[in-house]
C-alpha cells in the first residue's frame, strides 16, 4: 500500500499479533487507518485471508462495517446513551444478529474479561479500567477477522494497565492483531512479530526477542533501551559515518563481512566520567555534552548528544552531572556487540 511518504508491504499471519513501532509521525495511524478504511491510500491493494479489502487498480474499496476488522483505540469511545451490555451487542447487531444473539454474545464477552457486572450501566459510571475492559468485550464480540489496537493502555494508570495487559494476552490468543504500541511491555507480552516504522517505511522486522536483543534501526534500539551505532564494519570495530569508531564482539562473521553493520550496548554498560578515564582504549572513550537527565527508578538515565548512560543518583551528585555538562563516555569493547544492519 503507498501514499505520500507512506509506502510500504507488509503480512501478518493468521492468529499473529504484530506490534508497530516507531517515532511520532512514522506512519503508524497511517497503516491502521488504511487497513480499517478511513484513510484511501493513492494506490495498493489490501487482503483478508483471500478476500479483497481493497485495491486500488481495480477501484476496489469496501467500507469500514464490511471489512470485518475492529479497532480498540486509547479511549474506550462507549456509547454513552448504551448500557454496558447494550454497547457490546451493538457490534453483532450490527452484522445483522438477532436480539437474543447478540445479548448471549454480549453476556459471554462481558465474562470473558470479567464485567458481567456492570452490564446494567451507563459508560459514565465506569472507571477508566473498567471501561477499556468493555471496550475490548465491545470489539471482539463484533467477531474481527483482523482487531486493531491503537495504544489501547496508554490513557490507563500504571496498576490498571498490568492487569488489562495480562487480559489482552488471554483473550487475544491465536487471535490476528496489529497494536500500534509505545510501551516494550506490550511488545513483549502480546506481540509475536516487530515492526518499526520510520518515515513511513519499515526499517526493522523481525520476531519480538529477536528485534528487542538485537535491534537494527536506531528506534528499535532505543525501544528496546539500548545504544546503537550505524556504520561499516572492519575487523574487530565498527566506524560510523562520522568517524566515530568503537570496538566490539562481532556476532555472525560469516554473514556479517565488511558491509553495514550496527553496533550496540547497553546504557548500563556505559561509564560516565569529567575526565577521560585510565586504561580505556581512546577509540571506546568519547567526548559528549549531556543533553538530558531522565530518572529511571533507582538508576538515572544520562542523555547525550551521542548515547546514554544509567548511572545512580549518588553518581550525578558527585560528578555534578546535569544538561550542557560535558562528559565522557566509555565502555569496555566486550559489552559492544557489532553485526549486520
Amino acid at each position: 500500500m503507498a501514499d505520500r511518504g507512506f509506502d510500504l508491504e507488509l503480512e501478518v499471519a493468521a492468529g499473529e499479533c504484530l506490534a508497530v513501532l516507531g517515532p511520532n509521525g512514522a506512519g503508524k495511524s497511517t497503516l491502521l487507518s488504511v487497513i480499517a478504511g478511513w484513510l484511501r491510500p493513492d494506490h495498493g491493494r489490501g487482503m483478508i485471508g483471500d478476500r479483497a479489502i481493497f485495491d486500488l487498480d481495480t477501484g476496489l474499496w469496501l467500507p469500514p462495517h464490511r471489512r470485518e476488522v475492529g479497532l480498540l483505540a486509547q479511549a474506550a469511545l462507549l456509547f454513552p446513551h448504551l448500557t454496558v451490555a447494550e454497547n457490546v451487542a451493538f457490534g453483532p447487531r450490527s452484522a445483522g444478529a438477532g436480539r437474543t444473539e447478540a445479548a448471549a454474545r454480549a453476556r459471554h464477552w462481558l465474562s470473558e474479561v470479567d464485567a458481567v457486572e456492570f452490564a446494567g450501566r451507563r459508560p459514565g459510571e465506569l472507571s477508566g479500567g473498567q471501561a477499556q475492559r468493555v471496550a475490548i468485550a465491545r470489539a471482539l464480540a463484533a467477531e474481527p477477522r483482523v482487531l486493531l489496537l491503537d495504544e489501547p493502555l496508554s490513557a490507563l494508570d500504571v496498576d490498571i494497565a498490568v492487569g488489562i495487559r495480562q487480559l489482552l494476552r488471554r483473550v487475544l490468543a491465536e487471535r490476528t492483531v496489529v497494536i500500534v504500541t509505545h510501551d516494550v511491555l506490550d511488545a513483549l507480552l502480546l506481540a509475536d512479530r516487530v515492526l518499526v516504522l520510520e518515515s513511513g517505511r519499515i526499517a526493522e522486522s523481525g520476531p519480538t526477542a529477536e528485534v528487542l536483543a538485537r535491534p537494527r534501526s536506531r528506534f528499535g534500539a532505543r525501544f528496546a533501551g539500548l545504544n546503537l551505532l550505524s556504520g561499516v564494519r572492519a575487523g574487530d570495530h565498527l566506524r560510523a559515518p562520522d568517524d566515530t569508531v568503537i570496538i566490539g564482539h562481532v556476532i555472525d562473521e560469516e554473514r556479517l563481512g565488511t558491509g553495514a553493520a550496527v553496533a550496540v550496548f547497553s546504557p548500563s554498560a556505559v561509564v560516565v566520567s569529567t575526565d577521560r578515564p585510565v586504561g580505556v582504549s581512546t577509540r571506546n572513550a568519547f567526548e559528549a555534552m549531556i543533553t538530558e537527565l531522565e530518572p529511571l527508578g533507582e538508576r538515572i538515565r544520562v542523555h547525550t548528544d551521542r548515547f546514554a548512560a544509567d548511572v545512580t543518583a549518588a553518581a550525578v551528585a558527585e560528578l555534578g552531572l546535569a544538561p550542557g555538562r560535558p562528559v565522557v563516555l566509555s565502555v569496555k569493547a566486550s559489552e559492544v556487540e557489532i553485526y549486520a544492519a
